[in-house]
């Protein structure tokens, strides 16, 4: 595949499209003619900057990062520190009285644990003598877009799983038997397939696609390769492709669809048996119980399909900041990231 420039995606609302895909169901797959690369029109969006690093600092052990209105911390296992947003400097130390109160056992804990699990005050309405049960969706699939579309309601990051809502439907990815190449199927508004990568490793991680949240694009890597493509999520064509650094496992979409988390992994382990499984999005607030050895936390912009930067550890903070900014932690690293 041909590397191509990235075209930018504008964020918009998911409500509409994603009610669109609840009303479509399950249709029959029925051939359809794909219309050619030359036929898919890049879509018409607003320009955005780059991003550059505009602080970084070691923080071995870091654990966790929170801002409220009296500022930002970070956490280790022993000790809360309040730094300076701008310059990342420590202002104030003090240690924490119950080790382990604030930490999670979860990678990316903070980075979802900012945002509520939609799921769970459904579950906790259903333990409730005077709250009805939700009625179940007709089939799977709608059960499936109606979680994802509580879960992009919140504003949450969206993770890399099995199969992830576009417009008007799914779009799933099925691995070869024996290796080698895969296939991208779209359900909904049409059946659509088309011959995808694969990886010869028998060992993969299950979270391979994510969506934009336009719903127009969607985001194939397929641990423990070292190739990010892009598709055309009605089309399914390839619109470009990023070579990485190493083996890499997808994390998430942050919501305005202007980041894609990566983790740059070790090597396969030569004695697994088992597939790592993708986030739990009902069950766990989205987090990854299991996954490859993390090595180094790799953000790329999506506006200019580049890498924005990248940090040693494994990734266990990325939010929005109240002067417009952004900050990205791993246990080892902390950074500033700002708009050239």
């Amino acid at each position: 595949m041909t590397p191509t420039t990235p075209h930018r995606l504008a964020p918009r609302a998911t409500a509409a499209w994603l009610i669109a895909a609840l009303l479509i169901g399950c249709p029959k797959p029925t051939p359809v003619e794909l219309p050619t690369e030359a036929e898919v029109e890049p879509e018409q969006v607003a320009a955005t900057a780059a991003v550059r690093v505009a602080a970084r600092r070691a923080v071995p052990g870091l654990r966790e990062v929170h801002c409220d209105d009296d500022g930002c911390s970070w956490f280790t296992a022993t000790e809360r520190v309040r730094f300076d947003l701008a310059s990342l400097e420590p202002i104030g130390t003090e240690p924490l009285e119950h080790v382990g109160d604030r930490i999670e056992s979860s990678p990316l804990s903070a980075v979802f644990g900012e945002h509520e699990n939609p799921m769970d005050e459904i579950l906790e309405g259903a333990q409730d003598e005077q709250t009805p049960e939700p009625e179940a969706p007709a089939n799977p699939l709608q059960a499936e877009v109606a979680l994802w579309s509580e879960w992009m309601a919140a504003g949450s990051p969206l993770p890399f799983h099995r199969r992830v809502p576009v417009v008007g439907g799914m779009v799933t990815y099925q691995r070869g038997l024996g290796g080698g190449g895969g296939k991208l199927l779209r359900m909904g508004g049409g059946f659509r397939t088309i011959d995808a990568p694969g990886t010869e490793h028998t060992v993969t991680c299950e979270g391979w696609l994510a969506p934009h949240p336009s719903g127009l694009e969607v985001y194939l890597l397929l641990w423990p390769t070292a190739t990010l493509t892009a598709y055309d999520a009605r089309a399914l064509i390839p619109r470009w492709d990023l070579e990485l650094p190493g083996p890499a496992q997808g994390l998430f979409v942050d919501p305005a669809g202007r980041f894609a988390m990566l983790a740059l992994t070790e090597p396969p382990d030569p004695d697994r048996l088992t597939d790592y499984p993708p986030a739990d999005l009902a069950g766990n607030a989205g987090l990854i119980s299991d996954h490859p050895a993390h090595t180094h936390a790799l953000l790329l912009d999506l506006a200019s399909g580049r890498t924005a930067a990248q940090a040693e550890g494994s990734l266990v903070a990325w939010l929005p900041t109240p002067d417009g900014a952004w900050l990205m932690a791993t246990d080892s690293e902390l950074l500033r990231l700002e708009a050239r």
